[in-house]
């Protein structure tokens, strides 16, 4: 079997095992599945109402209505193709720029845990990162053979990462860098076509996100946002004038933007560095001046993109003011083939300390399958409960959405938290589904006053817990 062959059903077994070590899904994937029902059931006008960008639940409703499978089923099935997708073109890029590397290549992709330690999560990012990979696979083939077809097959592919997450667009620019930098002899003599193709390529990203916009679609305007510099700064400068007022000297208040931007930089570069694991030793290593431009050079997109993609974290970051880890995994998928070639030529200068670093890679690659915590069973139980004494959603309080979605009531937020439901909004309710105990002071208040009874009280045998309370009289 070829590289690109063992990876694929490598990949496909990893993912078998990480969803049996997580058998509940988390919020977003049942979020993301009880909305592909309502496309399936209730049609696109539903599915639209319920998520401005919803063509990953579409896409399993698709899968649904084509195989006959449930619609959990249904999703694994897309998301496991997906996963094993990204796996193929990254282990294919890297064979296209050094064959010798390939194997290599198949290790480092089934274990660098950036995106392997969400093989068992149903969410939008497989489709963003298999097409991503296909992008850097066919810009890695246009440095390679100069092809034009590659460059507008990688032009597709960002259009198609950003049916499931917008800021793919932003590609755009680092393929338009690519070709740049391909052609900067060429440049010297006649720049005018290439500026304009990249001109074009930048107002063809920035016009479908006004058209979107046009559309009513919520999320492109929420992007529009994120790319005005004065939003963008006025969100700086609020983050700013807090850490001033709460920690800097007057004399310092100045450097306060400064200081958040680079702390926010500063987090996401760590993040990036920790999610490498283990390889993170040859890339410091390829970092040399006399190694990083044959190791990066030989992947001229993913390293513009890589770059590019920290500003789009960093903006994002500012204004969102949160991320998550799976939010900087775009970056190891960017910076993957020159990842294995740093380690290829690692292994030739350094072949005892490889073996150990193979070793470890075997093990974490393990590791980010094989999960030692314990299972949220209490989830099945409690909403087994829920649907056998015909609790509905009306004056219902669910702490957690997935209960609602187990029980096969649909998947609903709640707007207030476990302590609001029970005190200033306890008006609203006749049934508590909470994840407290019955030690919990609010919960002995209630109890010891009368105003609620105990139900139902689940675990899962580790300190997680679930209970059911309710009015005296909420079954009349």
């Amino acid at each position: 079997m070829s590289p690109v062959w063992v990876v694929i059903v490598g990949s496909v077994v990893l993912s078998f095992i990480a969803q049996s070590f997580e058998p509940v899904l988390g919020r977003d994937s049942a979020f993301y599945v009880d909305n592909a029902q309502a496309f399936v059931e209730d049609g696109a006008q539903s599915l639209l109402d319920r998520f401005s960008w919803p063509w990953f639940s579409a896409m399993i409703g698709v899968v649904h209505r084509l195989l006959g499978l449930s619609y959990e089923t249904s999703a694994y099935v897309l998301v496991f193709a997906l996963s094993a997708g990204t796996c193929a073109c990254l282990v294919r890029t890297v064979q296209e720029i050094s064959p010798r590397a390939a194997w290599l290549g198949v290790l480092v992709v089934l274990s660098i845990p950036a995106f392997n330690e969400y093989r068992s999560a149903l969410l939008r990012e497989h489709g963003y990162w298999f097409f991503s990979s296909l992008c850097v696979l066919l810009m890695a083939r246009y440095q390679l053979a100069r092809g034009r077809y590659q460059v507008a097959g990688a032009v597709v592919a960002v259009f198609a990462a950003g049916l499931f997450r917008l800021e793919a667009l932003y590609l755009l620019a680092p393929i338009g860098g690519c070709v740049v930098w391909m052609h900067r002899q060429k440049l010297k003599e006649n720049s005018l076509p290439v500026v304009l193709s990249i001109i074009a390529l930048l107002l063809a990203g920035v016009a479908l996100l006004w058209a979107l916009d046009a559309l009513e679609m919520s999320r492109a305007e929420r992007y529009l946002g994120y790319i005005n510099p004065i939003r963008f700064w006025h969100a700086l400068d609020g983050i700013a004038a807090t850490l001033a007022d709460s920690t800097l000297r007057y004399s310092s208040r100045e450097l306060a933007p400064l200081i958040i931007a680079s702390g926010f930089l500063a987090a996401i570069l760590v993040n990036v560095l920790k999610l490498m694991g283990v390889y993170l030793v040859p890339f410091v290593w390829a970092l040399h001046r006399e190694r990083r431009e044959t190791i990066f050079g030989s992947n001229v997109f993913g390293v513009i993109a890589a770059s590019a993609y920290i500003l789009v974290l960093l903006v994002f970051f500012i204004q969102s003011r949160f991320t998550l880890d799976r939010y900087t995994a775009l970056i190891h998928i960017l910076l993957l083939p020159s990842l294995v070639l740093a380690l290829a030529r690692f292994r030739t200068a350094y072949p005892g300390m490889t073996r150990w670093i193979l070793l470890v890679a075997v093990l974490m690659g393990v590791g980010n399958v094989m999960s030692s915590s314990p299972k949220r069973t209490h989830f099945f139980i409690a909403a087994e409960w829920v649907k056998e004494h015909g609790i509905g959603l009306e004056r219902t309080y669910f702490h957690d959405a997935r209960i609602p979605y187990y029980s096969g009531l649909g998947y609903r937020e709640e707007d207030v938290d476990s302590k609001a439901a029970l005190t200033t909004d306890m008006d609203r309710y006749d049934v508590f589904v909470v994840s407290l105990t019955a030690a919990h002071p609010l919960v002995k208040t209630k109890l010891a006053s009368g105003e609620l009874v105990l139900l139902a009280e689940f675990d899962n045998g580790h300190d997680r817990h679930m209970m059911i309370l309710a009015r005296p009289d909420w079954n009349q």
